[in-house]
């Protein structure tokens, strides 16, 4: 997998710095281009405040809000990340899966409309 490092962390040796191994779950790979900040007082599940490390954005809410943001949902119930360039985009939809799953490439139109109605935040 190639390598990238968010602007916010350049000077850094890691991708995110913030982000403790012992942290990483394969299940949501896109937390570690965020920082946590904060959970969410009075919220369930994973409710949190998180910095995106590209950009930094907060955003409020899960994982799936992270998800959106860093791969420009625009259904996702976040602004989406004006850091992330194609080629970035392509490597953290890799790392999702997305692209396999779906075997759509980056120019398909329906992507986003795709991952919406997976997300259950686009109606048919």
């Amino acid at each position: 997998m190639a390598s990238f490092i968010p602007v916010s962390n350049q000077t850094n040796s890691s991708v995110n710095s913030s982000a403790k191994s012992d942290d990483y779950n394969p299940k949501y790979p896109l937390w570690k281009y965020v920082t946590k900040l904060e959970k969410i007082d009075g919220s369930q599940g994973g409710n949190a405040r998180s910095k995106c490390t590209f950009c930094g954005h907060i955003i409020s809410g899960s994982y799936s809000r992270v998800k959106a943001h860093l791969l420009k949902i625009s259904c996702g119930g976040t602004k989406v990340c004006p850091k992330v360039t194609v080629p970035i985009l392509e490597e953290l939809r890799k790392e999702v899966g997305i692209l396999e799953v779906a075997n759509l490439s980056l120019d398909e139109p329906e992507f986003e409309s795709m991952v919406c109605k997976q997300e259950g935040l686009l109606r048919e």
